[in-house]
């Protein structure tokens, strides 16, 4: 009869633990489909510009490939207002690229979710106006959609 040595820590027959450190785990999500390192390096490496940067580039990936989630863009409907919340948060970052890029992600997700984002326009129209009509000089694209208004340059 052949004998298996226990873990110290775990009392498991030794090896078993390592085939269970293989497994690996499903990555965390904020807001059920945004990856929490993206959420985290947004909101908490504040110091850390190129961090930031990546992270927006990173939120945007996720945003455009919201049509590829399990049951679509209504994945997203469960969780929406806090995204938006945290979005807005972002569109109101005294970060530049930050704040313009968020509204490139809102602008995306509102080409996504069209008619399901109607009970936060007012919202949306509000933070987009208070942020379009601040002190910095913002150039913007002939025919830039953002929350379904057009603002020419």
């Amino acid at each position: 009869m052949q004998e298996f040595e226990a873990d110290s820590h775990t009392g498991a027959p030794a090896g078993a633990a390592t085939v269970a450190a293989e497994a690996p785990l499903p990555p965390a999500r904020e807001f059920g489909w945004v990856p929490a390192e993206v959420v985290h390096a947004l909101l908490e490496e504040v110091g850390n510009f190129r961090a930031r940067a990546a992270a927006i580039e990173l939120l945007h990936a996720a945003v455009l490939d919201v049509p590829a989630l399990p049951g679509g863009t209504a994945a997203v409907l469960p969780t929406l207002s806090a995204f938006l919340a945290f979005l807005l948060r972002l569109l109101a970052d005294a970060n530049f690229k930050i704040a313009i890029s968020a509204m490139t992600i809102l602008e995306d997700l509102v080409a996504q979710l069209g008619a399901d984002l109607t009970p936060y326009l007012g919202t949306l129209a509000a933070a987009l106006t208070e942020r379009l009509g601040d002190n910095v000089q913002v150039s913007a694209p002939e025919g830039c959609w953002y929350a379904g208004v057009s603002w020419h340059a």
